[in-house]
């Protein structure tokens, strides 16, 4: 379990939902969120998470699949022209 290593472990934050699958959405979404505007969350600010769901995302490298793996100059090298 990932936690075993890291305790004790402290609920800082709780939101009751009546299903399994909007839970799971739900934890997806905050998961995704900044450090920041996840400390908003917990310390009850909620009028500052629109203004920090503004700032612009850091960059990520983001591959399309194709053909079964990413799509790189290398796999591009070897596939026919579409």
């Amino acid at each position: 379990m990932y936690t075993k290593s890291r305790r004790p472990v402290k609920l800082v934050y709780a939101h009751e939902v009546d299903r399994f699958d909007t839970a799971f959405a739900l934890e997806k979404q905050v998961q995704g969120w900044s450090r920041a505007k996840r400390r908003a969350l917990i310390e009850g600010r909620l009028e500052l998470l629109p203004e920090l769901a503004r700032k612009a995302p850091r960059a990520r490298v983001v591959g399309q699949i194709r053909g079964g793996g990413f799509d790189t100059p290398a796999s591009r090298a070897t596939q026919p022209p579409e």
